[in-house]
């Protein structure tokens, strides 16, 4: 997944550069040709920014998943062992009284 926000991003900085590079340069207005070209490099970069969010925010939640199962698993793991100690205990009274 990584690799592929990776690639993702690597795009989106490409198609940004080209995009800035015809603004700053003053081509994007010097006839209707270059206007559209522009305008299709725009919508392209809008998608692929769409589509990097989305790969982002999958990101996010599969990690949130993981974080959220060692959370339940750790909790599982300590009420478990409180429960080994509590018999422990237990038994430990029984025996001194």
């Amino acid at each position: 997944m990584e690799k592929i926000i990776l690639t993702e991003m690597k795009q989106v900085m490409k198609d940004f550069g080209e995009v800035f590079s015809m603004i700053n340069q003053g081509k994007v207005f010097e006839n209707e040709t270059n206007v559209k070209e522009c305008i299709n490099k725009c919508k392209k970069l809008q998608l692929e920014l769409m589509d990097s969010i989305r790969l982002i925010e999958l990101t996010f939640m599969e990690l949130q998943s993981k974080r959220d199962q060692v959370l339940l698993a750790t909790e599982s793991d300590s009420e478990s062992k409180l429960r080994q100690l509590d018999d422990l205990l237990l038994a430990i009274n029984k025996k001194t009284t």
